[in-house]
This record gives C-alpha cells, structure tokens and sequence, in this order.
C-alpha cells in the first residue's frame, strides 16, 4: 500500500490490476505500506498478447501480363464500385488466440464520394455475416457451441474525416464480460496447413465523379490485436497501399485504306487503334465487313491481331471497319460509314491471272478466249455485264479492262515457258515461237470470231471484214506496240512487215491483220494442243 489510498494485491501467477479501499465514512483507511522484501508476495508477470498480420485487396482492375510487382496500377472503368476487403489473421507463433481486434481505414475525400459508403461483410473462422449496407455496425456473433465465447461487433464511420474503424470483441457469451480465461480469444494462431484461421471485414464505396482517366485511387487500412498500442506498425496491404487507376476514356480504331479496286480474291486486311495516353491500352478488336451493300456481319471476333486474310470472291464489293475495345471494357461506337471498300475485280483470276478458263494449266486456250472476246466486242475495252460471271476470267492485266494486252501476256507467258513448265505450257511456247506460216489463212474455229487478213485472203468475204472495221486505233495500238520486245508479239510485227511491206501498226487494217495472225497461231496450238 502506497498510503495513498490505493492497496495493490500480489499473488503467485496472477495479473495485477488497482483499486481504491475508502472507509465508511469515506476516508482513506490507515494501513500499513506493504512489506515488499518478501520475495513470495509477488511475482513477474509476462504480457501475453495475440499477433497480428493483415492484407487488403481492393478491384483486380487490368495490368499487363508483364507488369512487375508493387508497380501494379490496376485499372478499372470510370464509375466502377470500389469494393474493400480486409484480412487478419493471428501469427501462426503467437502464444494466445485474439480477444479483440481494431481495424482501421480513412477514405481519401478527394477521389471517394464518402456518402456512398457501406459496409457489406464481416466475418472470420466459420462465422460470414452479411451486412445489408449502411455506415454503423453493432452485432453480436453467438460461437456455441463449438466456443464458450461471443463476439461483439461494431463499426462506425465519420464522414467529416472519412475514417472507418471496426471493433472484434470477444465477450463471456452470458455476462457480456471479458471471458474469464484469459486464455480465451476468437482468432487462433494461423495454420498455414488450413489457411483457414482468418477475419474479415469488407465495404464498398463510390469514387467522385468525373475523375480523369489516370487519376489514382489509394487506400490502406491498420490493424491492431488486443489494444498492444502498435496500430500503425501493421499497414494493410504491408508493402504500399491499395491503388486503381481511372481509365475514363474510349479507344479509337479503323481499318487501313485498302486499294478501292483488287484483283486478288485474297487479300490482307490490316487495322489500327488507340487508346488514351494514360488509359489501360487497347484489348482487342471486333472487325465488320459488308458485301455488296449487305447487312454487316462480325468477321474477327475479340481479335489481339492487328492483320488478317479475308476470303472473298471475284466480282464482289467489301466494305470493312473495326470497333476497338479497351482493358476495362470500353467499347468503341461503330462508325457512320466504313473505313475502306474495295471491289474484287470479277473477271481477273485472282488465284492464276493468266489462265484464263479456269481451269488446269495454262494453255493456249487460254489466250484464245480473250481473242475471241475482242474480236466479238471491238472497240469495248468494258469486261462483260451482268448476268454474265466468270470464267472466263478476260481481264488478265488486273486493269478492269479486256484489251490485247490480256492476250498478249497470256502467249508472251506460254512463249517463254521453259521446258519444266507444263507439258501443255512448253508445247504451247514452242508452237507460239515459232516463225507464222508463209499464208495466213481465215481462222477456222468455230468459237472465234471469223475474222481473217485483209489482203491476201480472196475466200473471206467483204462484208465479214468490214464489220471489224471500227476497232478504235487509239485503244489497241498503244498496247499492241507495248508488247513488241523480246516476245512472239515481235515476230509477228516483223512477219507481218516482211510479207506485207507494212512499216507501222497505226492503221486499223493492220491492227486487225496482227490479231488475226495471233488468233490463228493461237488456234493451231489448240488444236495441236488436243491431238
């Protein structure tokens, strides 16, 4: 007794606690001061206390797969709920279960709109209690029959500081005390064999609006066990706070320009896009495409590709555009009009230009059935019009034109076919290179038009020559001339100036006599082709 009123009572293994002894009449009683060099009255007592350990976990939100730890950002949409969980749990090493347990976390009013708050759980070993929102808690958790305990409660939140602080109380589940074991405590030491030895406390909360995209939102809660004064030596999460990043913004895509005519059947089609500068980046793409003014239908779905090869077909019209997606799900509107259209040349072989029919290799029927064409259309350098389709597939420049220059780059290709090349090709070449019969004679294939040289030929009647009369000279001479070097073209010119004296090939006569000549060599390797 220290003679002021107080009396402290020491006994073997107990805690000491302080009071006051008054008399009735309500002075101090006049006792002796403890003898204290008695050894046996007292004893050191060691503070024993549970230990805490704790984690927080906020949205996952999107990070790069190569994004390295503790620089995470997290992003998340604009206008997500932010929902907060906090775990703690009790040292594996710790000597005593936990009888009270104080979390603590402050909302930063500057991104979280503190109005919104709520909490939504709380729990721990086997016990999860929803909460069914608002900003107070006070509840008691019956944990009969499997402990002779209770646990209180209580949580509350104080929206002028935006600090949330919850209280674990376990409690004599019939006095409402602290047990009487002091022993006694809700949260066990951790078993990392089970992981099962946690508590929890969860809340979700808004963040103001209009925030920017890469604006930052962090948090992080403390945790204390059994008031040991350490509060803020035990941050949840450990390393740094909780953060998400605001991705506010829609990405941007579009589809590359392709050429507005094609002539491959096959094509690569190749897009783009963008996101914000400080957005989450963009996720995939979602590629349209219309045919000939048809509905749009989805091409690529959720690609992460940025070129892929359309299939299309010979005479048909594409139009294409792409709808981005970002990281945290913004989709971008699809546009008003497409980004590019292109139109597949129908009479080009897309897959062969120069064979002509389609079919097998290339032979001289193949040239053939662009003569043919000519001769039956002079002057009309437009491919046939619907409802006719290919094949034959005329245009065999890709120009969207069927001129001699088709023909030409069919018997050029069939001239220098070299003896590796198809048995038909090789025959054909050779066929074709050789020097043209000393007497032209009148086509004789029936598929042909029957249109023979001018001079020379008595048989063929007039008025079959006159009706080839008007091939323009401006449309067939440019391109029978661009095909003289090096090519059967060339001997044919050279033949048709030695026999014929004829210096140049600007008159329609001569233009018609040169086809003519080609056409029958043409034919004569058909024929010589099929024996």
């Amino acid at each position: 007794w220290d003679g002021g009123g107080y009396l402290e009572l020491l006994s073997p293994g107990a805690f000491t606690y302080g009071f006051t002894i008054t008399q009735p009449q309500g002075g101090p009683l006049d006792l002796p001061k403890p003898d204290y060099s008695w050894e046996r009255d007292k004893e050191v007592v060691p503070l024993v206390v549970s230990i805490t350990p704790e984690d927080k976990y906020g949205p996952a939100g999107y990070d790069a797969p190569d994004t390295a730890a503790g620089t995470e950002a997290r992003y998340i949409p604009a206008g997500q709920s932010l929902d907060y969980r906090i775990e703690f749990w009790n040292k594996e090493d710790a000597p005593v279960p936990t009888q009270d347990a104080v979390i603590e976390d402050t909302l930063d009013p500057a991104v979280f709109d503190l109005r919104t708050l709520e909490f939504t759980r709380i729990g721990f070993l086997k016990w999860d209690v929803p909460i069914p929102g608002g900003q107070t808690i006070d509840t008691r958790i019956d944990l009969q029959p499997d402990m002779n305990l209770a646990v209180e409660v209580k949580a509350n939140f104080d929206p002028a500081t935006g600090k949330i602080r919850w209280h674990f109380h376990a409690v004599d589940p019939m006095t409402g005390d602290y047990p009487e074991d002091p022993f006694a405590g809700f949260l066990p030491p951790f078993n990392p064999q089970t992981g099962f030895e946690i508590g929890w406390v969860e809340f979700r909360v808004q963040h103001k609006p209009d925030l920017a995209s890469g604006t930052q939102i962090s948090n992080q809660a403390f945790v204390e066990f059994d008031f040991a004064g350490d509060i803020s030596q035990h941050p949840a999460p450990k390393e740094r706070p909780w953060i998400n990043t605001i991705d506010a913004g829609t990405p941007e895509s579009s589809v590359l320009p392709l050429p507005a005519i094609g002539n491959q059947v096959d094509f690569s089609v190749e897009w783009t896009g963008e996101d914000e500068a400080s957005g989450s980046g963009i996720g995939s793409y979602d590629v349209f495409v219309s045919a000939n003014n048809g509905p749009y239908t989805l091409w690529l779905d959720d690609t992460t590709g940025t070129t892929a090869v359309f299939n299309g077909e010979a005479g048909s019209t594409y139009a294409f555009y792409s709808v981005a997606a970002d990281n945290v799900g913004h989709v971008e509107q699809p546009p008003q009009t497409p980004d590019v259209t292109i139109k597949i040349l129908p009479w080009h072989n897309a897959r062969d230009h120069r064979n002509v029919d389609d079919h097998g290799d290339i032979t001289p029927i193949d040239a053939l059935l662009v003569i043919n064409y000519l001769n039956s259309n002079p002057g009309n350098p437009l491919p046939p019009q619907p409802p006719f389709v290919p094949p034959p597939f005329y245009d065999v420049s890709g120009d969207n034109q069927i001129t001699p220059i088709d023909a030409l780059l069919v018997i050029n290709y069939l001239n220098a076919s070299p003896s590796g090349e198809s048995e038909q090709a090789a025959r054909g070449g050779a066929i074709l290179g050789s020097s043209l019969r000393d007497e032209p004679t009148v086509l004789a294939i029936p598929s042909v038009s029957r249109l023979a040289l001018e001079r020379g030929i008595e048989e063929q009647s007039q008025d079959v020559v006159s009706q080839h009369r008007d091939v323009e000279e401006n449309a067939l001479a440019p391109e029978v001339n661009h095909f003289v070097s090096g090519s059967v073209v060339a001997s044919a010119r050279n033949e048709f100036v030695r026999k014929w004296g004829v210096s140049s090939l600007d008159d329609d006569d001569d233009l018609e006599s040169v086809l003519s000549l080609l056409a029958h060599d043409v034919g004569s390797a058909w024929w010589q082709s099929d024996d």
